[in-house]
Formats: C-alpha cells, sequence, structure tokens
C-alpha cells in the first residue's frame, strides 16, 4: 500500500508541476509568435512607406504605384499634403527619395493599427536643384486587414534619432 501512495503522490506532484509550467510556456510561445508577427507588419509599413515617398518628376505612375498601399481617405490626405506641388496632370513636380537610416521605431501600438517612424533622409530633386533633409522620419500609422497606410507624415528635426 505504501508503494502505492507513493506512485499516487508522484503522479499528482507531477501533474501540479506540469499545470503551472505548461501555461508559461505556452505564453513565451505566444509572445515570441507576437513579436515575430510584429516585425513582419513592421517590415511590411516600412516597404509602403519607402514605396509612398519614392516618385519621380512629371510621372504620375511613379506617384500612384503606391495607392493600393493607402486606405481611401489615407491617399487623399497624402495628396492633399502634396497639394502644390502636383501638375495639371496631378504629376509631382519633384523628384523624391527617402532612405532609411535605421530601425523603425513603435510609437503607438493599439489593436490592429500600429504607428511608426522610419528615420532616415529625404532627398527633393526639381530640375537640377536637389534639397537633401539629413534628419528626416516618417510617420506612419497603419492597419487593417489587409494592412493599408492611413497616415503618412513627413518629420524633420533638428538632430538624429539616436539608434
Amino acid at each position: 500500500m505504501k508503494f502505492l501512495q507513493q506512485i499516487m503522490f508522484r503522479l499528482v506532484l507531477l501533474f501540479f508541476v506540469f499545470s503551472a509550467v505548461y501555461p508559461v510556456a505556452a505564453q513565451t510561445a505566444s509572445s515570441s509568435a507576437s513579436a515575430k508577427d510584429q516585425a513582419v507588419l513592421i517590415e511590411s509599413v516600412r516597404t509602403m512607406a519607402l514605396k509612398a515617398m519614392t516618385f519621380q518628376e512629371s510621372n504620375l505612375a511613379s506617384l500612384n504605384a503606391s495607392q493600393s498601399n493607402f486606405t481611401p481617405d489615407g491617399w487623399k490626405e497624402f495628396l492633399n499634403h502634396m497639394n502644390g506641388f502636383l501638375d495639371d496632370d496631378g504629376a509631382p513636380t519633384y523628384t523624391s527619395t527617402f532612405t532609411p537610416s535605421g530601425k523603425s521605431i513603435v510609437l503607438k501600438k493599439e489593436n490592429d493599427t500600429i504607428k511608426i517612424r522610419i528615420p532616415g533622409a529625404l532627398a527633393q530633386t526639381h530640375g537640377a536643384s536637389t534639397t537633401n533633409y539629413r534628419h528626416a522620419a516618417l510617420d506612419v500609422t497603419a492597419g487593417g486587414n489587409p494592412v493599408k497606410i492611413q497616415h503618412l507624415e513627413q518629420v524633420f528635426m533638428l538632430q538624429a534619432i539616436s539608434k
């Protein structure tokens, strides 16, 4: 009988140890998958934003190439920001190139929406004249399924963002 009690005790002990460890292991696996999902989301939003900020002077197709990456309101806001810098046909009157200089920074994450800042340099060229903004960044809010840009804003700083 004593032998049977020892086996029962060990089984109960094993059950409690497993019950205590399993939720922690499941939570760790879940948070690891969540971190991977967030990294993929950030990279996707970053790629969409870089595409939006890369277009050629007098080339409407180069500007419109990123329209599908925006929500309808986000695209309208983006074009509204460019008001005064589009020709009569809606093509940009300058060439724009944004070159990232560091990792994207998560500014806010709420439900299915994320806001990131992409540090970098912005170059804008009109004809033979080029203006370089070395301490620039893109603030991008995106979300939904599929993920779309809801807001994209150029930010200019007095000094570089710490990496």
